[in-house]
């Protein structure tokens, strides 16, 4: 964030309209001694749900997860998110390869 907080979390919605980035699963490392007017301790809490301004985030990455490595596993999704809705593409593995993984829901993001 542009406070110097690092998150990390799965993707969940990028909302142009709104200017927003949701994530699931979501923990927090603090300002981890980077030069910030304020310094702030990682967190020991992972936070179900998160939504954060666009513009209050400095920087965003995104990773791909990867399907548990059993070739018995087809197919792999996580827990629904805190609404209890499945959200489309949120699975481990199979997004489609035409579809951009920073406007994927279900991937790992940190900024």
């Amino acid at each position: 964030s542009k406070a110097g907080i690092r998150y990390l979390g799965t993707l969940v919605d990028i909302n142009a309209s709104e200017s927003t980035v949701a994530l699931k699963n979501v923990m927090s490392f603090g300002t981890e001694n980077r030069p910030c007017a304020t310094q702030y301790p990682p967190s020991k809490t992972t936070y179900n749900y998160v939504k954060f301004r666009g513009t209050d985030i400095a920087d965003l990455h995104v990773f791909e997860q990867s399907q548990p490595q059993d070739p018995a596993i087809i197919e792999a999704t996580q827990g629904p998110p805190p609404n209890g809705h499945m959200i489309p593409g949120d699975q481990i593995g199979g997004t489609p390869s035409e579809v951009s993984p920073a406007a994927t829901p279900g991937f790992n993001t940190t900024f």
